[in-house]
């Protein structure tokens, strides 16, 4: 049986690099998200954290489909046509003023 050449931790990088990240990081958020509420409201401040969120979930596989040209190549037509069809449809929608649920209607 092969042994690990490290000893288990119970620290994911060390224990303070662990504690600035897991500890740190919320003490460092919160005044500042409580500093922002009183410029800006919290539905504004919820849209532009879940647009950042937002980044994180989508760019990896964007970089995955866009940049593995055999993957690419597979799907071509649909990687192309699919971002211009959601243009156009968030296009439809801004100019004629629709939401969301018109398009549940429709479809």
């Amino acid at each position: 049986m092969a042994q690990s050449l490290q000893p288990s931790s119970r620290w994911i990088v060390a224990p303070w690099q662990d504690l600035v990240l897991f500890v740190g990081t919320p003490l460092l958020i919160i005044p500042a998200f409580l500093a922002a509420q009183t410029r800006w409201r919290v539905e504004e401040l919820s849209l532009f954290v879940a647009s950042f969120g937002a980044i994180g979930h989508h760019l990896p596989g964007m970089l995955r489909a866009y940049g593995d040209r055999a993957l690419f190549q597979r799907f071509r037509w649909r990687f192309c046509l699919a971002p211009v069809f959601l243009a156009a449809t968030c296009l439809l929608f801004a100019l004629r003023d629709l939401n969301g649920i018109v398009l549940v209607v429709y479809f």
